[in-house]
């Protein structure tokens, strides 16, 4: 009964979560040619302008990291600001064929997204509100979890944000630790049959 009931509260920790692997791709066509030709003299792995280096980077919108790095090559080519001024500059042909390449495959890739996960970023149950799950489906209102599990991250300055609710084998153990302790404490002790 204990370790079903682990597997319970850690997926009610997960947020009953789908987890979507991450496929990585080729860059879109049009956006090799241009950031080969432009961009990585400046943006290579010994240079780094910017900390940013395009060699290595592939393109794999489904991680929001390389996503959101993309935007940003993306809005700093259309706003003109790279190349820098004095460097060697696309044709309109070129300019064009990378902007609709990249902004396409950008586009499409947040639909998939939204349409498998929704707008809102899956996140776990803070130990708060874990504490609190585990009080209610135990129907335990002393129960006192919160002080076992370790400290959740923050974004902004709240512990509820997604992005910030990472999950290590660590905290996993300790989420199963304090389950296993809830089921214990609720458990009768007593030999007598009541």
């Amino acid at each position: 009964m204990i370790k079903a009931a682990s597997v319970l509260a850690l997926w009610l920790l997960l947020g009953l979560g789908r987890w979507n692997p991450s496929i990585a791709g080729e860059l879109p066509n049009g956006v090799a040619e241009v950031t080969t030709k432009y961009c990585c003299q400046c943006h290579d792995a010994d240079t780094k302008e910017g900390k940013l280096d395009l060699t290595s980077l592939s393109f794999d919108p489904i991680q929001r990291v390389n996503f959101d790095t993309w935007v940003k090559v993306f809005d700093r080519v259309s706003k003109g600001e790279m190349p820098p001024k004095g460097e060697l500059l696309p044709s309109e042909n070129e300019f064009s064929r990378f902007q609709q390449s990249i902004s396409d495959s950008l586009i499409s890739a947040e639909r998939a997204r939204v349409a498998t996960e929704g707008r809102s970023t899956q996140r776990r149950l803070n130990r708060f509100e874990y504490e609190n799950t585990i009080r209610e489906l135990l129907q335990a209102p002393g129960l006192q979890l919160k002080d076992l599990l370790p400290e959740d991250g923050e974004a902004y300055h709240f512990n509820k944000v997604g992005d910030a609710l990472d999950m290590s084998h660590v905290q996993i153990a300790r989420y199963l630790a304090a389950a296993e302790y809830a089921l214990r404490q609720v458990t009768a002790n007593s030999t007598a049959q009541p």
